[in-house]
């Protein structure tokens, strides 16, 4: 239920609006009261008498009466639907936001693909749910209801056998809706696993070619592909049997009222009109039904998709630093003896380290000594276990770091560039860029070179990240994406990585003659590009010790 009421939370602002829309529908089901009537008076008084002019008007009556509760029809679902897209639209936007207010370490354990299965799927069940429950089945209730008592006014004898059918409607899908919500369960994990599963293809497709490993991979996909399969199935045929057993009920309805009325006509205590009006009642009545039955297999599925989606708005993990302080960062980074590490092996044992606000400082070390760890614990993305990170003197729990980081620029040896143009990549988070500021970055970067000889040069497709682009001419691009916002902090993470000496080294002598130099934190194993930096140390068996390069 609590994730019933946090959802009907999203229909506050627009209950008045939906209120006004099932009024109408109301408005809509009392059609069915002069459909019936015009039935019986056509049969039982126009007919006999032959009435031509009669007939036609009844008739005109009815194509009045019918083209008037469609249009009433589509208009109700026209309101609900702006209604029902709103609120899954706010959800979605919800569960974004809660998407940034994860701290790094969830998504280290986290199965992103199910993560992107869950917001982007199970928002369409929601979806179509929200339009089965408020759309359809509501309305449906509303003129099943307002039938219910016609019937029982035009012959209450006929609407008990009805009511025969009361107690199998309810076995049945009692029995039905247990079993579609196990099956929809199935179902949606067999969907999240076929979805990462082809996400894990595309991400790992050099990787299998590299180690002949196609034919594994189409056995694994294979196998899931058939879960899938057998489980949608599956689904599909409990959404059938649903409306199986409701054509099965109308059947034996229908039998035993031809019965029960024909005797009734044959005994004078009925007219045709009579029973011909109510087997119209009851073939309206038969389509609110329908629609009634149609829409509870996708509220049974969208009731279970509200549920993942609640328990993930519910997650526990927060951002490591909750502080509020806004300052104006000048680029002094201090650690006091912090330690730090991932499940029960320590990175990072005891460290301190200090830079100095518009210093050149590298940090050296091998591969897995903690260099990269030691960035992410600067940028705020971890929290230490022991001891406490500054910003210009004050403490990173005290400090509103979001705001901070628009004062740092990073690029990580691992780059990730945007599905679009050279352009696009490097102005990516500042949208107002003038293409004086987007070129004045590209050559601080040394990236102006190669991107004059590209196709189209600034205007040139990089590809899904980057592919079209080397692994050095990514990297500018990187580098020149960092520059484009001005920075008090600068972090390279393994720049020799895709970058020559050469480069680096223009690199940094660019970074130095600009105005407002930022501090420069240069994470490398290469010596060479950390002798040119101020300051250096070493990461060694976990703490941080200066360094003298000759």
């Amino acid at each position: 239920m609590s994730a019933w009421r946090h959802y009907i939370g999203f229909y506050r602002t627009s209950s008045g609006k939906l209120t006004i829309a099932v009024a109408v529908a109301v408005v809509q089901a009392l059609f069915v009261l002069p459909i019936t009537w015009l039935v019986r008076y056509t049969f039982d008084r126009v007919l006999p008498a032959a009435d031509l002019h009669r007939l036609v008007e009844a008739a005109a009556a009815l194509l009045f009466l019918g083209i008037g509760g469609n249009a009433l029809t589509l208009w109700t679902r026209s309101r609900i639907l702006r209604i029902t897209k709103r609120a899954v639209a706010d959800l979605r936007v919800e569960l974004i936001e809660r998407c940034f207010d994860l701290p790094r370490s969830f998504y280290d354990a986290a199965d992103r693909g199910r993560l992107h299965t869950t917001i982007v799927q199970d928002t369409e069940r929601l979806d179509i749910m929200s339009n089965a429950l408020i759309a359809q089945l509501l309305p449906a209730l509303v003129t099943a209801v307002t039938l219910c008592g016609v019937l029982i006014f035009l012959n209450v004898r006929l609407f008990a056998v009805l009511l025969l059918a009361a107690p199998l409607l309810w076995l049945f899908n009692r029995k039905l809706a247990h079993s579609t919500g196990n099956t929809a369960r199935q179902y949606h994990h067999s969907f999240e696993v076929f979805n990462s599963g082809v996400a894990s293809v595309f991400q790992m497709m050099d990787v299998m070619r590299m180690q002949s490993a196609e034919q594994i991979e189409l056995q694994r996909q294979r196998a899931n592909i058939d879960d899938l399969r057998l489980t949608s199935a599956k689904t599909a045929l409990m959404e059938a049997a649903y409306g199986m057993m409701h054509g099965t009920v109308n059947a034996v309805c229908a039998a035993l009222i031809l019965i029960v009325g024909g005797v009734a006509i044959a005994h004078r205590t009925m007219t045709a009109g009579q029973l011909l009006s109510f087997y119209a009642g009851v073939l309206l009545l038969n389509g609110s039904l329908g629609i009634i039955m149609s829409s509870i297999p996708s509220i049974i599925a969208g009731n279970e998709s509200l549920t993942t989606l609640f328990d993930f708005l519910r997650i526990a993990d927060r951002l490591p630093y909750s502080g509020k302080a806004q300052i104006d960062f000048e680029g002094r980074i201090s650690l006091d003896s912090v330690s730090f590490g991932y499940g029960d092996e320590l990175v990072l044992r005891n460290a301190s380290l200090s830079i100095d606000a518009g210093t050149t400082v590298a940090i050296v070390g091998g591969n897995g000594s903690g260099k990269t760890t030691l960035a992410h614990l600067i940028l705020g993305l971890y929290r230490p276990e022991v001891g406490q990170i500054y910003a210009d003197g004050i403490a990173f729990d005290d400090i509103e770091l979001t705001s901070m980081r628009r004062s740092i620029s990073v690029v990580m040896q691992d780059t990730v560039l945007l599905s679009g143009t050279v352009r696009q990549n490097i102005a990516y988070g500042v949208p107002d860029a003038t293409e004086s500021e987007i070129a004045h970055a590209a050559r601080l970067s040394t990236a102006w070179d190669f991107i004059e000889d590209l196709p189209q040069g600034f205007d040139t497709h990089v590809g899904e990240n980057g592919v079209q682009l080397s692994g050095g001419q990514r990297q500018r691009v990187a580098i020149a994406r960092a520059l484009m916002r001005p920075s008090r902090l600068l972090i390279l993470d393994e720049p020799t990585n895709h970058l020559d000496a050469g480069s680096v080294a223009q690199l940094v002598s660019n970074l130095n003659s600009v105005e407002n130099r930022p501090t420069i934190l240069l994470i490398t194993h290469d010596m060479d590009l950390a002798r040119t930096a101020d300051v250096s140390y070493v990461l060694r068996d976990g703490a941080c010790l200066p360094f003298e390069l000759v």
